[in-house]
């Protein structure tokens, strides 16, 4: 970020936060943005708490199955449970108590819950952006409310993934990745990656290509 050279930023959660609030402060360092679950209101009076019991649990007991349960809404949703993310719950429940510090993520939540509220600011952003989040997703309302606060549609796009909470990454990596693809060849980057590529590399591990296209994008739509 020291110098003027155009970035492509693409972020998740308070990462996607991190960088609209450095785009807003330096829009000509940024050529566009792929924000993932980005939230651009402050915390709400529930959230906070939950927040705020979470970290404090994180800095005095360690990892515990309160916090985890909040993190596991945080990330995935209420559906959680279902059978076909077992194994991605799995996963991430050996992540947390494994080979998370938690000291580290108390502090990181505190920092998160008191982030500011940066909606009105958005109002004036120029810069392209791909807004992503998925239908089942805790944060789609907040998603939507960035997006249609955003002031150039013919340059922002608002892409729900179907069936799909607020892990895209591992839920849909093929479809965010075309979507992501098609992004920037719209700014003007990457325009020599075949499409071709993308959606026969998800054939072998999603199913058919035609699966890649379970998007409702609402780049044009007026709010």
């Amino acid at each position: 970020f020291a110098n003027d050279i155009g970035i492509v930023g693409l972020g998740e959660g308070a990462g996607a936060s991190i960088l609209l609030r450095y785009t807003i402060s330096y829009p000509r360092r940024v050529l566009g943005l792929c924000l993932l679950e980005c939230n651009a209101n402050p915390s709400g009076f529930l959230e906070w708490g939950q927040e705020k019991v979470a970290a404090w649990q994180l800095l005095n007991r360690g990892m515990n199955p309160t916090t985890e349960k909040f993190l596991l809404w945080h990330h995935f949703g209420t559906d959680y449970r279902t059978k076909d993310k077992k194994n991605m719950i799995q996963e991430f429940h050996e992540n947390l108590y494994k080979r998370m510090n938690a000291h580290n993520l108390s502090q990181y939540i505190q920092v998160y819950m008191n982030r500011s509220d940066i909606t009105n600011k958005a109002r004036d952003l120029k810069t392209p952006v791909l807004l992503v989040t998925g239908t089942q997703s805790p944060h789609v309302k907040e998603v939507e409310k960035l997006f249609y606060s955003l002031p150039d549609k013919r340059s922002s796009t608002l892409l729900k993934a179907e069936d799909t909470s607020g892990s895209i990454m591992e839920e849909s990596p093929f479809k965010l990745a075309e979507s992501f693809l098609l992004f920037l060849q719209g700014i003007g980057l990457a325009a020599s990656v075949p499409m071709a590529r993308l959606a026969r590399a998800s054939s072998l591990s999603e199913g058919s290509p035609k699966d890649l296209h379970k998007f409702k994008s609402a780049s044009m739509d007026a709010p």
